[in-house]
């Protein structure tokens, strides 16, 4: 885990995700599509493409009136390998985002087929968002590896900016709450911790990220990791949140672990 300063930069990947879907709350998308809280939870996941992720993505899909080929995020082989070794966009770990975008296009009448542009009126208005809840007054920009725009924000930033927005946007915290399987899936870190604990909303990201929220104590944990290991980023997690007091017990069993991870 990187002991960075507050004012160490890093692109918020994945992590970035209720950010992004909180836009859905300035134009009642939820409401105007009928979309379900488990919609929106999978509009917030890092999914694993298990049935029921591609289920939520193909019905909200539907309910905007496009199909598959109009997600843009690409592929790459399921976190959780399927039987039948299927990998098209919808089983992207971020096809629900793409979705959520699709939607917000299609209510808007904003072109679909350059949503991902970072010119687009709806990554504008994602922009702009990052700006309101970090208090930043610009952020680095780059591409993430669904091909949507990313911002980088620092340490304290990021620290500031999911407080705010779990307080303020009580749809995407109540998704994130009441469906932690959809957020992830089965054995990813950030489900495993909320269905421990009600009090926490968590999400990963790629480059060794996790963030957790605490809802009582209105108080971010935010882990990043030197490189790419999603083993050692749940038993540095695990450590964290059991010396915070925020779990009771380790998320995972471990042994001979020693506190400097390899970074």
């Amino acid at each position: 885990m990187l002991n960075a300063p507050n004012d160490h930069t890093f692109f918020l990947r994945s992590t970035a995700k209720p950010i992004q879907a909180s836009i859905l709350e300035d134009f009642k998308t939820h409401e105007y599509f009928g979309f379900t809280s488990e919609e929106i939870a999978v509009f917030c996941a890092s999914h694993t493409a298990q049935n029921y992720h591609l289920t939520l993505v193909k019905s909200a899909l539907k309910k905007i009136g496009l199909d598959e080929s109009a997600l843009l995020c690409g592929t790459h082989p399921p976190f959780v390998p399927r039987e039948d070794e299927a990998n098209k966009a919808i089983h992207n770990n971020c096809s629900g985002k793409h979705t959520l975008m699709l939607a917000l296009c299609v209510q808007n009448g904003w072109d679909i087929a350059s949503y991902l542009d970072i010119g687009h009126p709806l990554q504008k208005l994602i922009y702009a968002r990052h700006l309101e809840l970090s208090g930043a007054k610009e952020l680095p920009v780059s591409v993430d590896g669904c091909g949507t725009p990313i911002w980088a924000m620092a340490l304290e930033q990021a620290e500031k900016s999911f407080p705010t927005l779990f307080k303020k946007y009580e749809t995407i915290k109540n998704a994130f709450l009441k469906h932690p399987l959809i957020i992830g899936g089965p054995d990813r870190t950030d489900t495993k911790i909320m269905q421990i604990s009600p009090d926490l909303i968590a999400k990963v990201g790629a480059g060794g990220l996790l963030m957790v929220y605490n809802i009582v104590k209105s108080e971010v944990l935010i882990i990043r990791m030197g490189k790419e290991d999603n083993k050692a980023r749940e038993i540095k997690a695990s450590q964290e949140l059991n010396r915070l007091g925020w779990l009771d017990s380790p998320l995972c069993d471990y042994e001979d672990f020693c506190d400097n991870i390899e970074t």
